[in-house]
């Protein structure tokens, strides 16, 4: 599965345009990110992965994550029912599947991850 035509919903963007906070916990949009049929705009403030410390070997904060991370974390900004957020977190395993060349195992890990933490309440803002 290739993520190419720039009018599918299944179009991302080759690069991400971003710089580190002050205290290097978040990254900030210096330009808008296309990314699933959602464009996320300029000045958009993420925090990465929140994995556990033992997991970061999974699902690091940043690195190959950044734009799983950036486009989960605004879906969840703006879910306002466990239906939009079950859906942030399947575009979240198919960003670390087939943007992130993640591992079958990886993605599912780390789509386990934030489905154990949607249950618990983490990133929901409803």
């Amino acid at each position: 599965m290739r993520f190419t035509h720039k009018d599918s919903d299944y179009y991302v963007d080759d690069s991400i345009d971003v710089r580190q906070g002050l205290d290097a916990e978040y990254r900030e949009l210096l330009a808008p990110f296309n990314c699933l049929g959602t464009v996320i705009p300029t000045g958009f403030k993420w925090n990465g992965a929140s994995s556990p410390v033992g997991v970061r070997e999974i699902a690091p904060r940043f690195y190959r994550n950044l734009k799983s991370s950036c486009l989960h974390d605004y879906l969840c900004s703006l879910a306002t029912n466990r239906a939009e957020r079950k859906d942030a977190d399947f575009k979240y395993y198919l960003m670390k599947r087939y943007v992130s060349n993640s591992s079958r195992i990886n993605a599912r890990v780390s789509h386990w991850g934030v489905r154990i933490g949607a249950f618990f309440g983490i990133g929901n803002s409803f």
